[in-house]
């Protein structure tokens, strides 16, 4: 099965998500204009719609977990490419992106250590 694509600054990180993909939640950003009304209707200003989207990583060797960490601090916003639920195309935008704690795992055969199932938030500018 192939994986939901993940490219931050043009460096594939699409093998190291988890199978199952990852979850993205559409977020309102409001203006200055939201009020509520007198009987209790609420009228809020959207200004766009921003995705937000959230991966569950497979376990990592320091390797990926460093060259993971220089592509999101390449810069406050990194562009990322992603697969865009709701226009199902590919699309590519910026984002912050931030990574859950580092849990060192168990070290493997060939004493490589891995850091268990990191969480990567992406938030769009």
């Amino acid at each position: 099965m192939e994986k939901m694509p993940l490219e931050i600054n043009g460096v594939d990180f699409s093998e190291d998500t988890e199978r199952l993909g990852y979850s993205i939640v559409y977020e309102d950003r409001i203006g200055g204009q939201t009020m509520t009304m007198q009987n209790g209707d609420r009228w809020e200003d959207v200004i766009v719609r921003k995705p937000r989207l959230v991966w569950r990583l497979d376990s990592l060797t320091m390797t990926r977990l460093a060259a993971l960490h220089e592509a999101i601090n390449a810069a406050v916003y990194v562009r990322v490419k992603f697969y865009d639920t709701a226009t199902a195309t590919l699309k590519t935008a910026w984002f912050h992106g931030t990574i859950s704690a580092q849990e060192v795992g168990v070290i493997r055969a060939g004493g490589y250590y891995r850091f268990r199932a990191p969480v990567l938030s992406m938030t769009a500018r």
